[in-house]
């Protein structure tokens, strides 16, 4: 049985004095001593307005969704054989009263990786439970799990260096003191009926396969593993139930046992448990493989998860975890695989498909990974290319040859994974996108699926690779059980199946989540925050870079990893990722040998020569540039390193790429109000990240502004039948356009006001729209719309300020209108080249909207209303204020299925607002520099207005030999050129013509290559 403890930290100023949980009685049976500099501690900029992350190098963060993100250290300690861990002590406790008040980030809600589009909310909301409470927090230095795998005893011992008072604001800081555990050994099981030789692998299966699993049987002898095939008739008749895991929810209790499993063999469950528990039937057992469905061989269990998925189905999750474990501990004894197959034919390919791979695999092919991804939520961070990076930082992919297929490159397209999928030239292929029970996705869903279809018409040849399916529910083998899932084959049983499928999949039976809060340390974005379906990946890769001999191998290294790292109790999403992870394959077959002590380079280091001033916005940290340029100082010893830029959007891509051979490189920040991202990347997939955000810290600038009175539109502080409560009230709205930008302002709070409240802004900025469904409403649930027609885009401000905190802190939501006739799922502004500010020391909210990326047609219409937000949510139904309105007919938005149509709104023009007083370019010219030239050329074009800019560079006998075409803001932009065709090869030294097209107009010039 699993083992789990918090241990109370001892002193006055705590809840608890006891530094023991347990049997105190037990002896000790191991020590270690613990020791943290207080010096290290850096309190990182937390992903929402004023917070933090007290950040320990080589520390995770840790807490559940709306937890206070605090550090983690876990130390694994390893007993011989079977122990029975009774308590877990800390003594010679040394603490430190860190000086001030914090606020620390809460910890932001997971995010599904559903295939299709929904709403979802990545608020970092604070608990109120947690964080209206005037006590520490988590309450104790450290906790523990321990559990049996088959051979050693593990404890995981988890330290929890800081405990913070929410109310307070204070810090508690763990110096040093020494760990006890406690415990003695237990005696090994006793033998109940059923009896099998001293196979390290077992097949479990039915008579259906019975020749199958004999051919399977043969071919794991000759790999040198002894196999036993035990048919599930033969357990049925030797063993009794197993007690259910009535500790996890789910259908172990009988209020928990839906309609739809009614066909779920639980009692066949249980005694398969049983005879895994029975380790004097098997001593000697490693591995177990089984070979049939759902239907024919029943999940362990289904586990019951309130959120985890749209459907009723799919809140419950079906997993072979306790085959794994059947003592119920977490920690796996044994490898275990799935080979879901419906027939014998079926079962015969898919057994082929693993012995033929274990012939042709070689060194060579396995050490070739093909990695892709992009921004699965659409937002601020392509977090699936994140993700991918802190396993290459983490030297994991330092033996293999590593390709990495990013969004943000233009590399994370059904052609691109076609292409790698179909050349047998890549022995691991890691994805992290959406997905369903038949296939994965891109992520804008523009591009074709992949999965059922390719697998099952394809055709590969041996060797067939394995697969992290890091999509939802890509993993799924339950159909057969629960109808409304869909037809055979899913996903998984294609890829197993199939001929145009893979070896081994490891994915996830539902709806998987992953996580988005990222501090910034210094000036950096720290990536490093796996967790649930992406940290399950991480840590396989982390099994592979020690070069496991099997697929039983990683899949137990990988869990027990999983387990080691994650929170299992105290974070209900990594206990359903823990529950629905399931390797789809043979445990046994061969797995080619890497090389375990492969060169390590360290990550990219640089430094930024220039002033950062921080701001926040949409719940991503980033930092005002005040100058024109960041200069990166690169440690040369590293060179070359690649400096890539990028509009920190979900579909924007790298727009720069320059290589720094030396040791600084002045990075030319992109004119216009918007996020940048840009990052230093080594050949070998090590990377750095900043996020920062180009403009002025005002986004609004004085003189440039049309408030309410001026467009003759009263604000609603001068509405005498307002019913709203006064702190609704919206007294000023500021907006101008420049030519590029729509600009948007308002105030939000008075001096000394401390209530919660939300504003949401509607933008109509092109014909079309229409009414909204009177069943859902808008993206903030309303009914508002203009005259005829419905708005294009609203942006969501949430404005939280709670008893324990001094002052507010904020989130942005964006979204924007479909084709679909409904509202799109939360998108970051950034996706259209734009940005959104929150000041909550002046209570001001800011936006800066590009025109061209919402669609222009000569006029904006602008509504800005409020409403409540009470605990940390929005009211039912309530009336609120809106402004503009028409005093004599609506004076708010309303919510009941006839929508408000609105008669008054704010409305701005281009040609009614004065020039800019920045100077822009008059006419479209280029110049180049240096002139001449030798590795690279800076172009710079003059643009006179936004527009598709296309650039070529021609030779003296007017062939073209170069080309870039991109859309471009009014200014003067930079585009660099190698001195290279456009296939990479070199030209000769002589002079070339330039040539920039803008909307039929074209200018020319020259530039000479000397070499």
């Amino acid at each position: 049985m699993f083992v789990f403890f918090v241990v109370a930290v001892c002193g006055s100023v705590f809840a608890g004095i006891d530094t023991r949980v347990g049997d105190i009685n037990e002896p000790v049976v191991s020590a270690f001593s613990i020791e943290y500099d207080i010096e290290n501690l850096i309190f990182a900029r937390g992903s929402l307005s004023g917070t933090v992350y007290p950040y320990l190098p080589g520390l995770k963060p840790s807490g559940k969704s709306g937890a206070p993100m605090l550090p983690m250290e876990t130390h694994k300690i390893v007993l011989h054989g079977k122990w029975n861990i009774a308590g877990v002590g800390v003594r010679n406790i040394h603490r430190e009263t860190i000086p001030g008040s914090y606020d620390i980030v809460p910890n932001a809600k997971p995010l599904p990786l559903r295939r299709y589009p929904v709403h979802v909310d990545g608020d970092c909301v604070p608990d109120p439970a947690i964080y209206d409470k005037d006590d520490y927090f988590p309450g104790g230095w450290l906790g523990y799990i321990s559990g049996y795998d088959g051979e050693n005893t593990l404890i995981f011992i988890r330290i929890y260096p800081i405990q913070y008072n929410p109310v307070s604001g204070s810090l508690e800081f763990l110096v040093s003191g020494d760990i006890e555990i406690y415990g003695s050994r237990m005696e090994t099981g006793i033998r109940e009926r059923l009896t099998v030789t001293d196979a390290a692998n077992i097949i479990i299966t039915t008579g259906e396969f019975e020749s199958v699993a004999e051919y399977l049987r043969d071919a794991h002898e000759l790999w040198g593993t002894s196999t036993a095939i035990v048919y599930s008739d033969s357990i049925r008749s030797a063993y009794s139930p197993a007690p259910g895991p009535v500790e996890f929810i789910g259908y172990a209790h009988d209020t928990l046992r839906p309609g739809f499993l009614s066909t779920y063999d639980y009692d066949l469950a249980l005694r398969i448990i049983a005879f895994l528990r029975d380790e004097s039937a098997h001593p000697e057992l490693q591995s177990v493989t089984i070979l049939g469905d759902a239907s024919d061989i029943p999940p362990s269990y289904y586990a019951a998860f309130g959120y985890a998925g749209f459907e009723e189905w799919g809140k419950y999750i079906p997993t072979d975890a306790f085959y794994a474990s059947p003592d119920y501990d977490f920690i796996p004894n044994y490898a275990v695989g799935r080979l879901a197959v419906g027939d014998a034919t079926d079962a015969a390919r898919a057994v082929q498909k693993i012995i033929d791979t274990e012939i042709d695999a070689t060194s060579a092919w396995f050490e070739n990974a093909y990695f892709t991804g992009g921004s699965p939520w659409a937002g601020t961070y392509y977090e699936s290319e994140i993700y991918i990076t802190s396993i290459h930082n983490a030297g994991f992919c330092d033996a293999l040859n590593s390709v990495r297929s990013y969004c943000s490159e233009g590399g994370f397209t059904y052609s691109d994974w076609t292409s790698a999928w179909w050349s047998g030239s890549y022995g691991i292929f890691w994805i992290l996108a959406h997905g369903s029970g038949y296939i994965f996705a891109f992520d804008d869903w523009s591009e074709p699926d992949f999965g059922v279809t390719e697998f099952t018409t394809g055709s590969m040849m041996s060797p067939y690779p394995i697969l992290f399916g890091g999509n939802c529910s890509n993993g799924i083998y339950d159909e057969d059980i629960i109808s409304d899932i869909g037809s055979d084959p899913t996903f998984a049983e294609a890829f197993i199946r199939g001929p145009g499928g893979g070896s081994m999949l490891i994915a996830s039976s539902r709806v998987a989540y992953g996580y988005t809060g990222y501090p910034i340390v210094g000036y950096e974005t720290d990536i490093n925050q796996q967790r649930y379906l992406p940290e399950f990946g991480y840590r396989m890769m982390e099994a592979i870079a020690e070069s496991p001999s099997d697929c039983g191998e990683l899949f137990k290294k990988t869990t027990t990893y999983f387990v080691e790292h994650g929170e299992m109790l105290e974070d209900t999403t990594t206990l359903l990722t823990y529950f629905e992870m399931i390797m789809h394959g043979d445990p046994v077959m061969p797995l080619p040998e890497i090389d375990t002590h492969p060169v390590h380079n360290p990550c990219p280091s640089f430094e930024f020569d220039t002033h950062l001033d921080g701001v926040t916005s949409e719940g991503a940290p980033v930092f005002h540039i005040d100058s024109g340029f960041v200069r990166i100082c690169v440690d040369s010893g590293l060179a070359p390193i690649y400096a890539k830029a990028l509009r920190a959007s979900a579909e924007s891509p790298i727009y720069l790429t320059e290589t720094i051979t030396g040791d600084e490189y002045d990075f030319p920040v992109p004119e216009g109000p918007q996020y940048t991202s840009l990052r230093i990347e080594s050949s070998d997939g090590k990377a750095r990240w900043l996020y920062f955000l180009t403009s002025d810290a005002e986004l609004v600038p004085d003189g440039k502004v049309t408030d309410w009175e001026d467009a003759d539109i009263a604000p609603g502080a001068t509405d005498p039948d307002d019913f709203a409560e006064n702190y609704l009230e919206l007294t000023d709205l500021y907006g101008y356009i420049d030519g590029e930008y729509l600009f948007i302002g308002f105030p939000f709070f008075e001096t000394g006001d401390t209530i919660n409240r939300g504003y949401t802004i509607c933008i109509d900025s092109r014909t079309g729209g229409s009414a909204y469904n009177a069943d859902y409403g808008d993206a903030a649930w309303t009914f508002v719309n203009f005259p005829a027609r419905a708005p294009d885009y609203e942006i969501v401000v949430n404005i939280y300020y709670n008893s324990y905190r001094g002052y507010p802190y904020a989130s942005v939501h964006f979204y924007e209108y479909s084709d679909l006739d409904e509202w799109w799922m939360w998108r970051s502004v950034a996706r259209l080249n734009s940005c959104a500010t929150v000041n909550t020391d002046s209570g001001f909210v800011e936006v800066s909207l590009d025109l061209d990326s919402i669609g222009f047609d000569d006029e904006v219409a602008v509504l800005v209303y409020s409403f409540p937000i009470k605990s940390g949510s929005w009211e039912d139904y309530p009336s609120q204020d809106a402004t503009p309105f028409n005093s004599g007919s609506h004076n708010s938005i309303i919510f009941t299925s006839t929508p408000n149509v609105l008669t008054e709104w704010l409305v701005l023009r281009d040609e009614n607002i004065e020039e800019s007083g920045t100077a822009k370019p008059k006419a479209l010219s280029l110049s180049v520099f240096p002139n001449p030239f030798n590795e690279n050329v800076a172009i710079f074009v003059n643009i006179p207005k936004s527009g598709d800019l296309k650039l070529e560079v021609f030779d003296i006998s007017g062939k073209l030999v170069w080309s870039k075409s991109s859309k471009y803001s009014s200014g003067t932009t930079r585009i660099i050129w190698d001195g290279r065709t456009a296939t990479g090869d070199e030209l000769p030294s002589g002079t070339y013509l330039t040539r920039a097209t803008l909307a039929k107009k074209t200018t020319i010039g020259k530039v000479t290559l000397i070499k």
